[in-house]
This record gives C-alpha cells, structure tokens and sequence, in this order.
C-alpha cells in the first residue's frame, strides 16, 4: 500500500495502459492519416496534460519541475498538430 492506494494487478495494468498510448503514438504517427493523426495527438495530449497537473499536487519540487517540462512538451505537440500544414499528403506520383 502506498499512499493511501493498493498497488495490485489491476493498478500496474491501469499503468501500463496509460503508458502505452503514448508510447504506441510514435508508430502511429507514421502509421495513420494526418487528419486522425492531428486528432489523436491533440486528443491524447491534453489528456496526459490535464493528468500530469492533477498528480503534481502537493508533490516535491524536483517532480514539479519535471512535470512542467513534460506539459510544456505535451503543448507543443498540440500547437505543431494544430498548425500543421493541411497540405495533399498523397505519394508523388513517378514519372517515367
């Protein structure tokens, strides 16, 4: 038990849940359209933001700290998803 919560299975697989959404985000930044793509990169950043504030409170200021470089970060990726060009992302065609 630490701090007031059990840490079992069911916790360590809710865990490992919330870290592989970020961590699958890499491959499928390359894997789906750029429409879902912006989408869940905005989605899911602010998700990971507003979940990052919520566990500072009360925290030390070393876990502070780093987590402020983390939203800050999670900011960006919404801004540059927000103002991507919106351009025709299809293959170039190959003339022969």
């Amino acid at each position: 038990m630490s701090a007031g919560f059990t840490i079992n299975q069911a916790f360590l697989f809710g865990t490992t849940l919330y870290i592989l959404f970020a961590s699958l985000m890499v491959a499928l930044t390359l894997l789906l359209s750029p429409r879902v793509n912006r989408i869940a990169n905005m989605t899911l950043s602010v998700i990971y933001a507003v979940t990052i504030v919520g566990a500072t409170i009360g925290e030390w200021s070393y876990w502070i700290l780093g987590s402020a470089v983390e939203v800050g970060l999670l900011g960006a990726i919404v801004y540059y998803a927000w103002t991507w060009p919106k351009g025709d992302y299809s293959a170039p065609s190959r003339q022969t």
